[in-house]
């Protein structure tokens, strides 16, 4: 299903009803993230580190986007702290350290997947769908409509 939105563009529906905390301290990534998910009717939230993440995080939230390097408080540490804490949503990794290592840490640490960067908009939507329990947009046929 598509609507128009306040710029006249089309959004899909895809994401309907989904909303997601954003932590990404990098102003250009959290743009294109915002743009992909408003895009797929998704509402987004955003925080630039992780003690704000600490903060903005509640229980309307569906899922997170975690960058990993962050200043003040880094998403490892984020993340072992709202894991300490009980929550149990999804946490997705956003990295563009694709060492060994990182990886370790970001699984070891509590997250549910990783992404790296830059983003792409069909595996950002895969992994929000498969955390999100909403359905595959490929078998709704909107595979091709996926960029604002």
């Amino acid at each position: 299903m598509m609507d128009a939105n306040s710029s006249g563009r089309s959004t899909l529906r895809i994401l309907d009803g989904v909303r997601i905390l954003v932590v990404e301290d990098n102003l250009f990534n959290t743009l294109a993230i915002n743009a992909y998910l408003r895009h797929w009717g998704c509402d987004m939230d955003h925080a630039s580190n992780g003690i704000e993440a600490l903060q903005r995080l509640n229980p309307s939230h569906h899922l997170v986007l975690m960058d990993i390097h962050m200043p003040e408080m880094d998403g490892l540490e984020a993340t072992h702290l709202l894991r300490l804490r009980g929550e149990t949503l999804p946490i997705i990794a956003l990295t563009a350290d694709y060492t060994l290592d990182e990886q370790q840490d970001i699984y070891g640490g509590g997250f549910s997947a990783i992404l790296y960067k830059p983003i792409k908009p069909r595996e950002l939507l895969d992994q929000i769908q498969q955390f999100t329990g909403q359905p595959s947009s490929m078998a709704d046929g909107v595979a091709d409509e996926l960029l604002p």
